[in-house]
């Protein structure tokens, strides 16, 4: 491994090779914490390593903690902050459901700031809800407010007083609480999922003595409509106060003169002379295995979680430099564990999905440590894929690590962390928030980075493949406190779970694990083409800033050079025709086939090695057609940027039907089609697509007996068939020095047969947005009842680039309508605005929440009534001046990402539409009554309404009664 320092920083405070010197003991220390078992007779003590200089740190007499943390990324900016090391784990009967609360009333008044004064300042700094932070967990809470300026004094001080308000002067009254019960139960009963109900279940089976399980249900809304301000008030001081709260600013201050600050300000809270003592759970190790077999019946999948419940490491030595150390062996262990994994999983095509592996805390749990492994399979494969993956980690044990893994680990975790140090003084505010976080709620050094780069540096050289295999080993076959549980629909067909024959399956691996250990890597595919095409032409696009290339076999090759892009290669090849051109098919249906399609081999390379060939190689490849296109989407690292056009070639010339990646795919979709039907999600997402569509047709999904009878090998054929043409394509390459791979471009891509007489060109479909006000309200049957609802206002709209820049500022406009009119009765929502040319030239926008039945119309009236407040011109100077420049911080973002180039490059080079020209000049001249204009067009025209609204009665026994045209109407039966 190299190290590419530019120069060596010498650390007076602190003597790295002494350090190194005790490495074997700090091995030891990590060993201990790996396997519970081995923790006892680990005494001695390590140093603790210094803070960052830019650091200030200290306790008031209060109690009252506070981190200052001076970074100058961010010119003239801060972020501050408030730390509480408590949380819905203190709630008890009588006071559920407090914290949350609490959090709600933060903004509707504090002593110095009465109603909305606090939003309404933040406002007045150009400052939006989205400055605003709060987060309400077990046992933290957060709250911060964001991007304060701090060349003014006076916003600095604002900025602390709001603090303190939040810390001990939040208006506690009766009417504000009155007025928040309805949100506090809306916020419970979405956070009520299914599989919230089930770890709910295994929680209060497994620690039955723990506050985790006393959490806020929805059996407990009643009760919390009866907390009054006295008791809430109560409760307040009980627990906000100054030795459990910690003061975080970070960003563009004086560290000294911030510090005198927060004592004047912050000294003069009261410690409380009576309070409650905060105390911790600490669950307890058990011995073996504990399975657990869960199911509900709105839970559509089946996830089985494997966790090794491990000793967290101790107070005194989290300021040390034993938690670097660990982290890289946590990281390498994980990496190492999800490499023989995924590569098991491809090589034997195992019905094994969205694969995860981590460490961190055991559901919520403060005090605990777990590495988790958690994927989604088949109820039938339930056992076979535990002993799979059980086999894999004892295989890991038992062989170790080889030299060349051990020297990947180490070479991805040192370029992770050099990349870091060498733009550390870019890093923003939030990086040492999370930081200073880390610090306050866990106890961790706020050493600097220097010193972390430092330190690592030494261990990474003096670390081997042997103290790593030790670690992983003392990591992955401890015998106790293990949690294995698997999360099932509950419904008719699934197959029963034994949790005997779960602890079997993870007790006794394969014999053979289905990862041979001398099974080497699959060669790559040969790909050398059969014909040569020449350079027709080679222009400058100097509007789009392309190079443009026209091949003899009729490809257009296009290369985009954004600087700003990481070092790697991003790809796509598209052309006009897609499903345009098959009768017949469904939105549904091109979901299914999308996924056949990828179901297949390249060349003599099965479909599961060839995606093992693309993770080892840093790439990918991936094809799918779409209503009026096809296109392949692709990246490489440079050092693969040849293997993905031999890919292209090969995909376009040699693709092959792969039965055993199809009967794999086919058992998914399967599974999917008769479970998706018990979730209300799922049910939604249909319903949305069927009714916001012009043509019903359009929204049909497969039926079981369509995707069990469906002939694999005909239609991979007529589906790879439409890649076969390169002068159909456009072939897109953008990235950081794009254009220097136009030799290899034109090598495979002229190697590909094309046809510029039979190029493809799409016919429109009859699936436009639907047009007109119609509104579709029907029930769902659902555990916890919400209502979901999809709004969609759409108007005809050329696609230029100056409609496209209105459109975006539509969708930061209603966005923000959301963060500040409804950001208290819609806990979920996503709004997107999107202008489209196929099949019609439209632009939409499309607003999905979720909220409580009653709330429904009432959030669709704030929405409405502000967009026809701002078509009619009400909005003010400061406010548009706002929206443009959100809209363009946006865009700039955008425009840095080559992705945002393949979808721009796209448009222009297959429809001649230019959306990205002087985008930053459309957008400053673009006037408020423009703006206003195109807000009553999509206001006024089409409106598209979707509601499904949750019950708890049968949905059959309802529609019995569809004799009563009343309640058939009310109810929406037909």
């Amino acid at each position: 491994m190299q190290v590419s320092r530019k120069h060596r920083i010498i650390l007076n405070f602190v003597h790295i090779q002494s350090v190194m010197k005790k490495l074997t003991i700090i091995l030891s220390f990590l060993l201990a914490f790996a396997s519970p078992s081995a923790l006892s007779g680990q005494t001695q003590d390590l140093p603790a390593l210094p803070d960052d200089p830019r650091v200030k740190s200290g306790t008031l007499s209060n109690g009252l903690s506070y981190i200052i943390v001076k970074n100058q990324a961010q010119k003239s900016t801060a972020t501050f902050c408030v730390a509480q090391k408590v949380g819905t784990s203190l709630e008890k009967d009588g006071n559920r459901g407090s914290f949350m609360l609490l959090q709600q009333l933060a903004t509707k008044g504090t002593r110095n700031f009465e109603g909305t004064a606090i939003t309404d300042y933040l406002k007045t700094l150009g400052l939006t809800q989205d400055n605003l932070l709060f987060s309400t967990g077990k046992d933290r809470v957060t709250y911060a407010v964001k991007d304060i300026p701090t060349e003014r004094s006076n916003t600095v001080d604002s900025a602390l007083l709001i603090l303190y308000n939040w810390m001990s002067s939040i208006n506690v009254e009766e009417e504000d609480i009155s007025a928040e019960r309805s949100t506090l139960a809306g916020r419970i009963l979405n956070s009520w999922t299914p599989a919230h109900r089930m770890e709910h279940d295994l929680l209060s089976d497994l620690y039955p003595d723990s506050p985790y399980n006393d959490e806020v249900l929805p059996s407990d809304i009643k009760s919390i409509n009866r907390i009054n301000s006295r008791d809430l008030r109560s409760f307040y001081y009980n627990w906000c106060r100054p030795e459990l709260q910690t003061v975080i600013v970070v960003g563009d201050v004086d560290p000294a003169k911030m510090e005198t600050q927060i004592k004047s300000v912050f000294s003069t809270i009261p410690k409380p002379l009576k309070s409650t003592k905060r105390t911790w759970y600490d669950p307890k190790p058990f011995e073996g295995v504990k399975t657990y077999v869960l199911q509900d019946d709105e839970f559509e999948k089946t996830v089985v979680s494997i966790n090794l419940l491990k000793q967290p490491l101790k107070d005194k030595y989290k300021k040390t430099n034993l938690p670097y150390i660990q982290d890289f062996m946590d990281n390498a262990t994980l990496r190492l564990l999800q490499d023989r994994i995924s590569d098991g999983i491809l090589r034997e095509n195992l019905p094994i999905y969205n694969l995860s592996i981590g460490k961190g805390k055991f559901m919520g749990i403060e005090k605990s440590s777990a590495l988790t492994l958690e994927f989604e399979t088949l109820p039938s494969n339930v056992y076979s894929v535990i002993s799979f993956v059980s086999s894999q980690m004892k295989k890991l044990c038992d062989r170790g690590v080889e030299v060349r893994e051990f020297e990947k680990a180490q070479d991805l975790y040192w370029k992770e962390l050099e990349a870091f140090y060498d733009n550390r003084n870019q890093a923003g505010n939030e990086v040492y928030l999370d930081r200073a976080l880390r610090s306050s709620y866990d106890g961790y050094s706020m050493a600097s980075t220097e010193m972390q780069f430092e330190i690592m540096k030494e261990v990474l050289f003096n670390l081997n493949a042997k103290k790593l295999s030790e670690y992983i080993a003392a990591s992955l076959s401890q015998e106790d406190n293990i949690v294995i549980y698997c999360f099932l629909p509950k419904a008719e067909g699934v197959n029963r779970i034994s949790r005997d024959r779960l602890l079997a399956a993870y007790s006794q691996p394969l014999d053979k694990p289905l990862l041979a250990g001398e099974s080497s890597m699959p060669v790559w595919p040969q790909a050398v083409p059969k014909m040569i095409s020449t350079i027709v032409s080679e222009t400058e696009d100097l509007q789009m800033g392309t190079r443009v290339v026209v091949l003899s076999n009729g490809a257009t090759l296009v290369f985009k050079d954004v600087p700003q892009s990481s070092d790697t290669l991003f790809f796509r090849a598209v052309s006009k025709g897609g499903y345009s051109l098959v009768k017949g098919t469904s939105l549904g249906s091109q979901e299914y086939f999308n996924g056949l399609l990828d179901a297949g081999a390249t060349a003599e390379v099965s479909y599961a090695n060839m995606n093992r060939l693309y993770a080892y190689n840093h790439m990918n490849l991936a094809s799918r057609i779409d209503q009026n296109t096809e296109q392949m989407d692709g990246y490489a690292i440079p050092a693969s940027a040849e293997k993905l056009l031999q890919a292209v070639y090969l995909n376009m010339t040699d693709r092959r039907a792969d039965q055993s990646a199809f009967d794999i795919y086919n058992r998914k979709v399967l599974y999917d089609i008769k479970y998706n039907s018990i979730s209300p999600q799922a049910i939604f997402r249909d319903s949305v697509i069927t009714y916001r569509n012009s043509n019903p047709q359009m929204s049909r999904r497969l039926t079981e007996e369509e995707v069990s009878s469906m002939d694999y090998g005909a239609a991979y054929k007529s589906l790879a068939g439409r890649f076969t043409n390169a002068a159909d394509f456009v072939f897109v390459f953008a990235g950081n020095n794009a254009s220097s791979y136009k030799d290899l471009a034109v090598k495979y891509i002229g190697g590909i047969p094309g046809n510029p007489a039979a190029k493809e060109n799409w016919i429109v479909v009859p699936n436009y947005i639907a047009k007109g006000h119609k509104e579709k309200r029907f029930l769902a049957k659902m555990n916890v009842p919400r209502s979901y609802t999809s709004l969609t206002l759409s108007s005809a709209k050329n696609l230029t680039a100056k409609n496209l820049v209105l459109s975006d500022m539509l969708e930061v406009f209603v966005d923000n309508v959301f963060k500040t009119k409804l950001y208290n009765k819609v806990p979920l929502y996503n709004v997107q605005s999107s202008l489209e040319y196929y099949p019609e030239q439209i632009c939409a926008l499309d607003m999905i929440f979720e909220s409580d039945s009653a709330s429904v119309h009432s959030c669709i009236d704030a929405v409405v009534e502000s967009l026809a407040s701002c078509a009619k011109g009400n909005i003010s100077a400061s406010d548009f001046a706002a929206l443009k420049k959100m809209t363009s911080d946006r865009k700039i973002l955008e425009s840095s990402s080559a992705r945002y180039w393949l979808d721009v490059l796209e448009l222009k080079y297959m429809s001649g539409k230019d959306i990205s020209s002087a985008t930053g000049d459309l957008l400053s001249s673009i006037t408020k009554a423009e703006f206003c204009s195109f807000v009553k067009d999509i206001a006024s025209t089409n409106r598209i309404t979707v509601i499904m609204d949750g019950t708890t009665a049968d949905i059959p026994t309802l529609q019995l009664l569809q004799e009563n045209e009343f309640i058939r109407n009310f109810f929406d039966l037909d």
